[in-house]
């Protein structure tokens, strides 16, 4: 077992290596390597996680039913304002089937990963993104949660 999962690590290294020199990627400061526990969501209901030192943000949001992953990718933390970046967004994944890449497409504002893969829930997951020659790598962060409905106006517990 802990062959296997050492041969896929190799694997994706060696994915996200062949090809090209890449730029450094920038160290994650602990606010990208995991969600806050009050991270709040984007314009367009995804999750949205700091890219370096509040150098972008990136926002995240599946569709499994879909098969798709779309990022969006803004100026400041108001996610009101969409940035340019240097390059397709590449998805390396992990899933029960074994490791895999994909290059976004870009649509309007916003770069979509397509892939029937995704429409189960990946074993680990992280973006490589550049943006103004500096490369990012923040890990794939999403949640299923869903929050508590709220009661009814007027109503209170007991009644």
């Amino acid at each position: 077992m802990k062959a296997h999962v050492l041969a896929m690590t190799a694997f994706l290294l060696a994915l996200t290596a062949c090809g090209k020199e890449e730029a450094p990627v920038a160290e994650k400061p602990a606010a990208e390597a995991a969600p806050e526990a009050g991270a709040h969501n984007g314009p367009n209901g995804g999750h949205v996680v700091m890219l370096g030192e509040e150098e972008a943000f990136l926002e995240v949001k599946i569709d499994h039913m879909a098969g798709t992953v779309t990022l969006w990718v803004y100026k400041d933390k108001t996610c009101e304002e969409t940035i340019p970046i240097d390059e397709e967004p590449v998805f390396n994944i992990v899933t029960e089937a074994g490791p895999m890449q994909m290059v976004g497409e870009e649509y309007d504002d916003s770069w979509i990963f397509f892939d029937d893969i995704l429409k189960k829930e990946p074993k680990s997951a992280r973006f490589r993104i550049k943006i103004k020659g500096k490369a990012f790598a923040p890990p794939f962060v999403h949640s299923h949660k869903k929050a508590a409905p709220a009661s009814p106006e007027g109503e209170s517990e007991g009644e």
